[in-house]
Order: structure tokens, then sequence, then C-alpha cells
């Protein structure tokens, strides 16, 4: 018998749920999240891979700000050739952690989806 999987051709594990799946803009929105939070340099064998707003965590937040929305853009310019970024802002939720909200839609699309990516620790 032949295992049923999914039928989009995008496709990824959903993260935290052993053994789903998600397709469609919920696999790209899981992608965007998992850019923005991955430190560049933290993937053994993919350096490059990732944002750099992580470093900007310990920085005066004047200064942080700016350079993190300008990394995000970047780095989901780079990564994730499926969606246009239209908008990106960063709230300080206390030290050491922001919420990254980002407003983009699917190539092609007018339909915008808005995303709430916290960065930082939870605690």
């Amino acid at each position: 018998m032949a295992a049923s999987g999914p039928t989009s051709p995008y496709w990824q594990l959903a993260y935290g749920r052993m053994g789903e799946a998600v397709t469609g803009l919920d696999e790209i929105a899981q992608a965007v999240s998992l850019v923005v939070r991955t430190p560049v340099a933290s993937i053994p064998g993919f350096p490059s891979f990732g944002c750099e707003a992580f470093s900007q965590l310990d920085r005066p937040i004047t200064t942080a700000i700016p350079k993190m929305i300008q990394a995000v853009y970047l780095a989901l310019r780079t990564w994730e050739p499926r969606i246009d970024v239209l908008r990106v802002g960063v709230t300080p939720v206390r030290l050491g952690s922001v919420i990254i909200s980002v407003v983009w839609a699917p190539k092609g699309s007018a339909e915008e989806i808005g995303q709430l990516i916290l960065l930082g620790s939870a605690a």
C-alpha cells in the first residue's frame, strides 16, 4: 500500500507537530519564520543561510531596530523567492526580545499575509 503524502509541490514537515506536513500558504509562512529565526552561520554546511537580525538583539534599540528591519528584508529576499516583502516592523518586548512583524504577499498575488515572529527569549 502506497503512503499518502502532501499533494502540493511545496511542502515541509510542520514544526512542533510530529508527523504532520504544511502546504500552501502555511508552508510559506513556516519558511518565512524559519528564515527570520535562524541566525546566520548557525547551520553547519550552510553558513550563509539565515538572518542577521539576531546579531542586533544586544545593541541599543535606536540603532538595532533599523538594522533588524533591513536584515529581515534582505534575508527574505535572498532565501524566500516565492514572496514579495511588503512591510517589516520591530517591536521591543523586553530586554533581548523583539516581535518582528512581516507583511508579505505570494509572488504574483495581491493577497497580503501578516505574520508575527518572536525573536529572542520567550521567558
